[in-house]
């Protein structure tokens, strides 16, 4: 609930109440005036007939601090609730920031893995290498290719069977270009 709203409606009901209360007090006050100014009958009718109108009761007044008491109590359930959801939000906040970060270190120990295991193939005679990575999986090869030395991948890829061997190609490249 917009701030200025609650106090516009604070100011409002304030101002109802001030009212109820000063009606009585001016009319009381004009009473007064009205009995010394009118001396006719007539005058005194029509000035009961104003005096026996309905005016505001405590109990209207009860029931309306009780209503500003509800709205102070809901407002400040609200304000309670806003509260814990900004909290809320603040602790997914961290735990996303320690869940990015997490996942660094694993991208950089995967990464560090990947660049140890391609200096073990490097270091592999070439037609056993090339056997090797043939048989790994289509991911895993580019990726161990795209770490290698461009000598050792080329000797690898010229003793892979052909199709193994453009297929790998072409996602190397393809990995290149991103």
């Amino acid at each position: 609930m917009n701030i200025s709203k609650i106090l516009n409606t604070h100011f409002i009901f304030l101002l109802t109440v001030l009212i109820f209360i000063l009606l009585p007090i001016s009319f009381s006050f004009a009473e007064e005036q009205v009995a010394e100014q009118y001396d006719s009958v007539e005058e005194r009718r029509l000035q009961q007939q104003l005096d026996n109108k309905p005016q505001t009761t405590s109990a209207d007044i009860d029931k309306l601090l009780r209503r500003q008491n509800d709205l102070k109590i809901l407002e400040e359930s609200v304000d309670r609730k806003l509260a814990e959801i900004e909290k809320k939000i603040k602790e997914l906040k961290k735990t996303k920031a320690a869940i990015e970060a997490l996942l660094d270190q694993k991208d950089a120990v995967e990464l560090q893995r990947l660049k140890q295991l391609a200096k073990i193939y490097e270091s592999m005679p070439t037609d056993r290498a090339a056997r090797a990575i043939a048989g790994l999986d289509r991911q895993l090869a580019t990726d161990l290719l795209t770490a290698m030395k461009t000598k050792s991948v080329a000797q690898i890829l010229a003793a892979m069977p052909q199709s193994v061997a453009i297929d790998l190609t072409t996602r190397v490249s393809a990995t290149q270009l991103e």
